[in-house]
């Protein structure tokens, strides 16, 4: 959904949000879209800014950090954008950025894609490392198996590879 920003009014305007998978571009490797994604947005103008609150929901596919299965996670967070016309960077003094500028995000142009600004907080939810389960025991480093589904019969050593020096000189 694109909007024009001369229509933001200064007043709230709601929005209900929905959008197919098919939508969207891919989000990344190991990323798949398993539901629409729906969303419930407050968008005003503030000033120069268009200021964007609301809740976004869906569920992704990911594949585990650990041990690689594909694994479903639920995306039920609320947002706050504030976008600023890029122009406003070319004519602003330099400043210190506060915590609150964190926030900002830059628009070019006389629209704003809804759509992307969904992908853009899909993108920021999701963990740097999505484990499937907190005892996830991971792959095997030498055969590969996954050790979830059971055990292989690699020999574990627990040999700190800069110390391995150290077993040579004492089998001597």
């Amino acid at each position: 959904m694109i909007i024009r920003i001369d229509e933001i009014q200064s007043s709230s305007s709601e929005f209900e949000l929905r959008f197919d998978p098919s939508e969207f571009d891919s989000l990344g490797e190991g990323i798949t879209l398993r539901s629409p994604v729906q969303s419930r947005v407050h968008i005003r103008k503030v000033g120069v800014d268009i200021d964007i609150k609301g809740q976004l929901s869906t569920a992704l596919q990911l594949d585990c950090s650990r041990c690689l299965e594909p694994q479903i996670f639920s995306i039920q967070n609320d947002l706050h954008v504030i976008y600023r016309d890029v122009r406003w960077v070319e004519t602003a003094p330099e400043v210190q950025l506060e915590a609150e500028d964190m926030l900002v995000s830059y628009y070019a142009g006389d629209t704003l894609n809804l759509l992307e600004v969904a992908r853009e907080q899909i993108l920021l939810a999701i963990p740097l490392q999505f484990i499937c389960k907190m005892d996830c025991a991971g792959l095997c480093p030498q055969c590969g198996q996954n050790r979830n589904l059971g055990k292989c019969s690699c020999r574990e050593d627990k040999i700190d590879p800069r110390l391995a020096v150290l077993t040579k000189l004492l089998q001597n």
